[in-house]
């Protein structure tokens, strides 16, 4: 039936009429896979545990993410009835044990934890430790072997998620919560009201069966971060104690998404620590950052070395390369920044922030829309330094409205979301 709808489509030239008609060969490719997730999430409700204390796996592969987990994963470990285990996961999936770069900086600083990759090139068993919940550290099945994808994984344990990164405009829903990973995920700790309530939207039959959880308890990365003030940071170990300056200019130059200002204010801000040298300047580009200025020929390799080359030859400004920050947000007194999940773990330092408004509007959802309400909001490099100065002379005329926003938006659950977190796993299982 399928091949015959399909060909009828392609002898027919209405864009209405084909568009209707393959939206029902959609539908019919759907329909095994959907019935497939439903017995596999039905199954999940009668999982017999041999066991009666929870394991929960948390399966790193992005290291930055892990900011949002740190906290839930230090209050398993307090909790006699929780064991809490670190899998790493490499993002080169054909590399061989000992090059697993996520296992050895998990290694390194000291966490017990445990390396993906076998020695015989195998993935490690997630069911060799019994798992009964398993978090990602991004929704995205594609980075992951077939072993640790959602919908293998699933078959065994409840998969639970906590977002990497926050939402801030409309069009981020489908891409971050998207159907792909969602529709195996058990529980979604959502950072957001907003969060929650597309998650139950997108899958409703799920969730008012009971087969699906979306919750929003607080945002646990923002708990991170609070609990660092107190932490260093070797980022700005080069920083002689000047005015200090953090830049995070976004990575994708897509216009449906926002663009960047990165080549908008990098000659100025280059030329301002220059110009400044009582005030240091750290730039912390997105992983793909310069590999997507290369592909889209706004900068050669030979470019992107060269402004490296200078960076680290200046004796105010260095690129930030180190996987975690918390640290490092507390020991910068002003973020410039375009639109990005950092603005909000930023945010709740109470600093100053400067927002570089993108040249594309986008519609970003109610959070951001509040927070920007205590931002400095500039369009141009001429008020990019007018405000820089005025920051560096300690004019902050706007801080007093952040720490009113801050308790507006997150209230009591910013220094407990962790702990909700893992009485509601308990409550879950069966533990109260």
């Amino acid at each position: 039936m399928k091949q015959h709808i399909s060909e009828w489509c392609k002898e027919h030239s209405s864009s209405s009429v084909m568009k209707a008609m393959y939206n029902i060969v959609e539908l019919f490719r759907r329909i095994p896979k959907a019935a497939k997730v439903k017995r596999v999430m039905t199954a999940q409700q009668s999982l017999k545990k041999d066991h009666s204390d929870i394991n929960v796996v948390f399966l790193i592969q992005y290291i930055p993410s892990w900011n949002n987990y740190k906290p839930i994963y230090n209050a398993m470990l307090k909790d006699a009835s929780v064991n809490p285990y670190i899998v790493c996961v490499p993002n080169d999936l054909n590399c061989s044990a000992d090059e697993n770069e996520v296992y050895k900086h998990f290694a390194d600083n000291g966490y017990e934890c445990i390396n993906a990759k076998n020695p015989d090139g195998s993935w490690f068993d997630l069911e060799t430790v019994k798992a009964d919940y398993v978090f990602y550290s991004r929704p995205y099945n594609h980075f992951m072997p077939s072993a640790y994808q959602t919908s293998t994984v699933a078959r065994y344990a409840k998969i639970c998620d906590v977002l990497y990164g926050m939402i801030f405009y409309k069009e981020m829903y489908k891409d971050l919560i998207n159907r792909d990973f969602f529709m195996w995920c058990y529980c979604f700790y959502a950072d957001s009201v907003g969060e929650r309530d597309f998650n139950i939207g997108q899958f409703a039959s799920p969730h008012k069966k009971g087969l699906q959880r979306s919750v929003y308890l607080g945002h646990p990365g923002l708990t991170q971060i609070v609990r660092s003030r107190d932490e260093s940071s070797s980022s700005w170990d080069f920083s002689k104690g000047g005015f200090r300056v953090m830049w995070t200019p976004r990575w994708t130059t897509d216009e449906k998404q926002g663009g960047t200002n990165f080549f908008k204010y990098k000659d100025f801000l280059v030329s301002f620590a220059a110009d400044n040298p009582d005030a240091d300047l750290l730039f912390r580009p997105h992983p793909l950052a310069f590999k997507n200025f290369i592909e889209k020929g706004l900068m050669s390799e030979e470019d992107v070395e060269e402004f490296k080359k200078h960076c680290a030859e200046s004796s105010n400004m260095r690129i930030d390369q180190n996987k975690e920050y918390a640290g490092t947000l507390w020991n910068t007194d002003v973020l410039v920044t375009d639109v990005s999940g950092i603005m909000f773990e930023y945010f709740v330092t109470g600093k100053p922030m400067v927002f570089c408004n993108l040249p594309v509007g986008l519609k970003y959802v109610e959070e951001v829309n509040k927070l920007l309400e205590g931002c400095y909001i500039i369009n141009n490099a001429s008020e990019l330094e007018e405000i820089l100065i005025q920051l560096k002379n300690g004019n902050d005329t706007l801080k007093e409205k952040r720490l009113q926003i801050i308790e507006e938006l997150f209230g009591d659950k910013l220094d407990h979301a962790d702990r909700l977190i893992v009485e509601d796993i308990k409550k879950d299982y069966g533990i109260t």
